[in-house]
């Protein structure tokens, strides 16, 4: 009995510290909050999309009003994913920019 609680308690031990290390965030912390606030945009796209569909079951919408409307969040789904991908992309460039630059000049 003694063993086996001894082993439990070493393995707990052993573990915790591997999954500190393993649960860290690793790489930019730029890019870290860029991702969380992209996530978070999305998350408000989904709701507002989510509403929308709900409001259009409530309400007697012709078919035209609803292809318009599901057009519109498809367009905005698009705006949104482009906008993300670009933002992703000049973080990266500035980030490359600044770390070239680092070189160069031995800061």
């Amino acid at each position: 009995m003694r063993k086996t609680l001894f082993g439990v308690v070493l393995v707990c031990l052993m573990a915790f510290p591997v999954a500190k290390v393993i649960a860290a965030p690793s790489g930019n912390p730029e890019v870290q909050l860029l991702k969380q606030r992209q996530k978070q945009e999305r998350k408000d796209l989904k709701m507002r999309e989510r509403y929308l569909k709900q409001s259009m079951k409530a309400q007697n919408l012709s078919p035209a009003l609803r292809a318009q409307a599901k057009h519109q969040m498809e367009k905005e789904k698009r705006a949104l994913r482009e906008k993300q991908k670009n933002e992703m992309q000049e973080l990266k460039d500035r980030l490359r920019l600044n770390k070239e630059s680092q070189k160069l000049y031995g800061r």
